[in-house]
């Protein structure tokens, strides 16, 4: 990969807003000059030459410099416990992810409802609830059950899997909870360890 196409990732421009966002007082303004020139002052040219030739990068930094310092760090912060969630399981940034915030894992439970959803091709499962018995998830394929251990921290598991992405709730006509497998929950168990 080129150092430009690096340099320009997602994740490098959204930590290096983050980082001049934050050494900037709430009330000081930023522009996407004052940006640029910050960038180019911590030695960040070559992305300082590629924001100033893509237009489209441009006008997104400049809304995203718009935006209430609270409001912009919030959001920065809710991306980094995603990202450090799914991280936790890539085999060579899960030590890193895990020792930055050990609080953010995605559970080795959560990972492997994703898994067997994928191994058996289903578009999605059921979720089956009957008094006083765990909820059994039953494959809208037709393809058998989804198993679990640890039917507590099931809805925590399922809950975490849609905030991330990598599942879609809906409801069939029933009101029933049906949990529909998406192209980030796939993409994300090519990157995984295949340990479970």
């Amino acid at each position: 990969m080129e150092p430009i196409t690096l340099a320009t990732s997602l994740a490098t421009i959204v930590g290096l807003m983050g980082t001049y966002r934050s050494e900037r007082r709430a009330n000081e303004s930023a522009d996407l000059d004052d940006f640029l020139r910050w960038l180019s002052d911590h030695g960040f040219q070559e992305l300082t030459a590629e924001l100033e030739r893509n237009t489209q990068l441009s006008v997104s930094i400049r809304a995203l410099l718009r935006e209430r310092t609270d409001v912009l760090l919030a959001q920065l912060g809710r991306l980094d416990q995603m990202l450090s969630a799914l991280a936790a399981h890539v085999e060579v940034l899960g030590p890193l992810a895990q020792a930055v915030r050990p609080e953010e894992q995605l559970s080795d439970q959560a990972v492997s409802v994703l898994q067997q959803l994928e191994s058996k091709e289903s578009k999605g499962f059921l979720v089956s609830e009957a008094l006083n018995r765990p909820p059994i998830l039953l494959s809208l394929d037709g393809e058998g059950q989804i198993d679990y251990q640890e039917h507590r921290f099931l809805e925590d598991d399922l809950q975490t899997l849609v905030g991330l992405g990598l599942l879609r709730l809906d409801y069939n006509s029933q009101g029933g909870s049906l949990y529909l497998a998406t192209r980030a929950g796939s993409r994300f168990l090519q990157s995984v360890k295949a340990e479970f």
